[in-house]
């Protein structure tokens, strides 16, 4: 990120500028769209060895993830259990998470990242077999809590990660990069898992077989990520001062809850709803898990396609206005989801939702990473993980039996307060951050004291 300004990774003498007067307005824009396109171009050729391979290994274990979370809560149904029940086993994949971002921070203070990727995939492709093939809902309960264990090892050590391995003028690229072949993956998971599901279907007329088949491909798929990280190269850990002192949580106890409170409202309303939205689909509107897997699949695309707009947005509005609005912008398709019984509106309104609210993520994990220093990066990194991860736990336990109760419309509209306070306040805590010339990052330890 620049030093200077500290958002956006650019600094205004480089921002987009207006169209001279006179000049076409057709041609302005395609200059422009012709500017982003070379850009993009040249940062992903700056991307180091280390950042294509751990991007390889991103996009293996986003592929086999997407499966899962399209087709669990399928099978979870299909297989005779109700939505209490699988509202408690997302829950306790968030609180395996949850027990396993700080000993992770921990972990990758003193250790290489190498290592601790290659036996988070061991133990994500374990614990996902666990979740497709036990009977017993203790079992599926028991597999959930381990697999997000070991994939909190993964969450809380990829931004650190990418950070040491890039510099300030490809950095908010490769952020975007990040997350686009997340839900690159995703395309390819929900469109490949809705096809198996249809051809296994077909062959054995057993829906239950079916998504089971998806979930296994899933687990074969996150093995594969082991090539990738085997390939990684890195030197001993550097030695840096230890972020979990007593002194320096005092220090910095202000700035830690400024970054983890928007986390926690926004993680508190997503758990509400998002992970039921196949259930959606099916519940209000009768599809079965091929249509619905189509539906995954665009927006998954349509959330590729938003975050590569994000790095452009975030230089002509800065990081944090990007994330603010385009996290409004998202409410009132929300609020269509929760009322109308019209498909394909319904579909429209949830791809926007996803490929809106979905720019903001890359763009706020690299803000949250630029506004401290090296040592601190895991531990903010896993506090951020846990506040949504907490949150998400809680929601996701009660979002299940509210939907069983009352229907969608209820937590859909508490969701769409969430968000909006989540919004507020992150525009309250940091959009100073971007009208000051005097705020460099990372804030150094003098500041935000509490």
């Amino acid at each position: 990120m620049d030093e200077t300004h500290g958002l956006g990774g650019v600094d205004k003498e480089t921002e987009l500028k207006s169209p001279p007067a006179g000049s076409s307005p057709r041609l302005s824009v395609r200059r422009r769209v012709a500017r982003e396109v070379t850009e993009y171009s040249d940062q992903l050729g700056m991307f180091s060895r280390n950042a294509r391979l751990f991007l390889l290994g991103s996009f293996l274990l986003s592929l086999a993830f997407s499966m899962f979370h399209l087709m669990r809560n399928l099978y979870l149904k299909e297989a005779g259990f109700g939505e209490v029940f699988i509202g408690e086993a997302l829950s306790i994949f968030s609180l395996g998470s949850l027990i396993g971002a700080v000993p992770a921070a921990v972990l990758l203070l003193r250790r290489r990242t190498k290592p601790a990727l290659m036996l988070t995939t061991l133990g994500a492709g374990a614990g996902y077999f666990g979740i497709a093939t036990l009977l017993s809902g203790w079992g599926i309960l028991g597999a959930s809590l381990a697999a997000g264990v070991v994939m909190s090892v993964y969450q809380v050590a990829a931004a650190p990660f990418l950070v040491s391995h890039s510099t300030i003028v490809e950095r908010t690229h490769l952020f975007s990069a990040n997350f686009a072949v997340g839900t690159a993956a995703g395309v390819i998971g929900s469109f490949g898992a809705g096809y198996i599901y249809h051809f296994v279907f077909d062959l054995s007329q057993n829906a239950v077989w079916g998504y089971r088949t998806c979930l296994l491909t899933g687990v074969f798929v996150a093995l594969l990520a082991i090539i990738p990280f085997a390939l990684l190269r890195e030197g001993p850990p550097v030695l840096r001062a230890n972020p979990f002192a007593r002194r320096h949580l005092a220090q910095r106890k202000s700035l830690y809850m400024r970054l983890v409170l928007p986390f926690f409202l926004l993680g508190l309303g997503a758990g509400l709803v998002i992970p039921f939205l196949n259930l959606y689909f099916r519940n209000r509107f009768h599809q079965d898990g091929d249509a619905i897997g189509v539906y995954f699949g665009f927006m998954q695309l349509a959330m590729t396609l938003g975050i590569m707009v994000g790095p452009p947005l975030a230089r002509r509005w800065g990081l944090v206005r990007t994330i603010v609005y385009t996290e409004l912008a998202s409410v009132p398709f929300m609020i269509v989801l929760a009322y109308t019984g019209n498909l394909h509106l319904a579909v429209w309104a949830f791809l926007l939702r996803g490929m809106l609210m979905n720019m903001a993520q890359p763009l706020a994990t690299n803000f949250s990473m630029a506004i401290v220093t090296p040592s601190e990066q895991p531990l903010v990194n896993s506090l951020t993980q846990m506040a949504w991860l907490g949150s998400w736990m809680i929601s996701a336990a009660l979002g299940g039996g509210l939907i069983q109760r009352f229907g969608f419309a209820p937590p859909l509209l508490v969701t769409v307060a969430l968000y909006i306070a989540s919004a507020g306040l992150y525009y309250f805590f940091f959009a100073s951050f971007e009208q000051s010339d005097r705020v460099s990052l990372p804030l150094p330890l003098t500041d935000l004291k509490g």
